[in-house]
């Protein structure tokens, strides 16, 4: 039709493995492999791991068109270091009463339902952890600190974002440009 994915520097880099697409954000990729699976096994996928939104699956889906919050994108991430487990995500995670007693507890929470198999998500982490070593996402590389993320950046460059994680912390930045 009339559209066509792009990559960050416009160019076209031939054949290449999943991982250097994942590690390098090239676009032409996760999209001819949505026409090999299907879009709609996305969409569902999303839903799965946290994605509230509603949102048309359309050929840009694979890019991560979505409108999606911060906190159901760290929701989704979480499944990585959870082994595959869904967790919800938590703006608070502990309250406290006057007396110091604990009366609500996230971290206590068990987690939900399996929604990735313990390999895939096994796989999914070395690729994000990857990104941040080689890829769009060294930034977030602190010495010491193993982390593992994806970047991403909408067509305008007005939208950017890391989703990513730790041993112990999920988190994602999300930050827009008002230049645009």
């Amino acid at each position: 039709g009339n559209w066509c994915p792009q990559n960050y520097n416009r160019s076209y880099r031939g054949t290449v493995t999943l991982l250097n697409a994942f590690t390098r954000s090239i676009n032409t990729v996760p999209v001819r492999l949505s026409i090999k699976t299907g879009r709609k096994p996305i969409a569902d996928m999303a839903h799965k791991m946290g994605i509230m939104n509603d949102f048309p699956i359309t050929r840009s889906l694979a890019l991560g068109v979505a409108s999606v919050s911060v906190i159901d994108m760290t929701s989704s991430y979480a499944v990585f270091p959870n082994k595959g487990y869904r967790t919800k995500a938590n703006g608070i995670s502990r309250i406290t009463n006057l007396r110091g007693e604990v009366v609500y507890d996230a971290r206590e929470l068990p987690p939900s339902e399996r929604v990735l198999s313990e390999k895939t998500a096994k796989y999914m982490t070395q690729m994000m952890r990857n990104v941040v070593v080689a890829g769009t996402g060294r930034r977030a590389n602190v010495e010491g600190v193993p982390a593992a993320g994806k970047t991403g950046t909408t067509t305008s460059y007005r939208d950017a974002w890391f989703g990513g994680f730790t041993g112990n912390y999920v988190a994602t930045v999300w930050m827009r440009s008002e230049e645009h």
